[in-house]
């Protein structure tokens, strides 16, 4: 299945639907983890050049802060489909990822550049304002490149 197909079939669905998909998702994905790999060559960042990278990094506790960020990601992947090719969700217990890009506030969202973090989204935000951030800073920072 590509990112694209996961995109269109997500936009169909509700928010209760999109976090039990996420949670499903984050515990499929803890499971592929190998702690014995360095960051450097286990994560996506490291390994990508010319490409966008995406975290969204979530506290399990809090998920239900973390609906507006999936509203944006879908409208705005829906708008600009080569703006962000991947993203990845990152549990508050992945501290090694947690600790490298200093995250305290959750949510947090991250997108990633030629290994540059180009956009930086902390906390509690509408949909329409991280929207309007990632288009904001995305296109403003690819004007000056």
């Amino acid at each position: 299945m590509t990112n694209f197909n996961f995109f269109e079939r997500m936009a169909g669905m509700k928010v209760t639907g999109l976090l039990v998909f996420f949670i499903f998702f984050m515990f499929i994905n803890a499971g592929c983890f190998n702690e014995d790999e360095s960051i450097s060559s286990s994560q996506p960042v490291f390994k990508s050049e010319n490409t966008h990278i995406t975290y969204l990094f979530s506290n399990n506790e809090r998920m239900e802060d973390e609906s507006s960020y999936y509203d944006a990601l879908l409208d705005f992947r829906r708008k600009y489909p080569d703006q962000i090719n991947t993203i990845s969700i990152v549990s508050s217990n992945d501290e090694e990822l947690v600790n490298y890009f200093e995250v305290e506030i959750y949510p947090t969202l991250l997108v990633i550049y030629d290994l540059n973090v180009k956009v930086r989204i902390e906390g509690f935000k509408d949909s329409q304002e991280i929207y309007s951030l990632l288009e904001s800073t995305l296109f403003k920072n690819e004007d000056a490149s």
